[in-house]
C-alpha cells in the first residue's frame, strides 16, 4: 500500500487538512484515499490493520482529486498518514494540517 505520513511532534487540535495534487504532465490523480489520526504511532503500514488500530481515525475520501482536497477533522492527533486504497503511486504536492484555533 502506497501511504505518507507525518509526526507532528505532539497532539495537537486539528481543525482540517488540505491536500493538494501534482498537476504537472504525467501526474498521477488522486483519488480513492484514507487520511488516518492516531494520538500513537502506527503499528503497521498494512491497510487493512491500520483501519482496525485502536485510537486511529480513518477519514475515505472516494473519487478523485483534481487540485485540492479540503477535509474536515475537528480532532486532536499527533500522527497523520495518507494512505491509497490502492497500488498507484501517491502523487501529492504539498498536505498542509491546520490548528484549530479555538475560535
Amino acid at each position: 500500500d502506497t501511504w505518507w505520513q507525518v509526526d507532528l511532534g505532539e497532539s495537537i487540535a486539528i481543525n482540517k487538512i488540505k491536500i493538494w495534487t501534482q498537476t504537472d504532465a504525467g501526474a498521477v490523480v488522486l483519488s480513492d484515499f484514507y487520511i488516518f489520526l492516531s494520538d500513537t504511532p502506527f503499528t503497521s503500514t498494512n491497510l487493512v490493520d491500520t483501519v482496525s488500530q485502536p485510537g486511529v481515525t480513518s477519514y475515505f475520501i472516494s473519487g478523485s482529486i483534481e487540485r485540492l482536497a479540503e477535509v474536515m477533522i475537528n480532532q486532536s492527533a499527533r500522527y497523520v498518514r495518507i494512505q491509497l486504497k490502492t497500488s498507484n503511486p501517491l502523487s501529492l504536492a504539498e498536505v498542509e494540517v491546520i490548528k484549530n484555533t479555538g475560535q
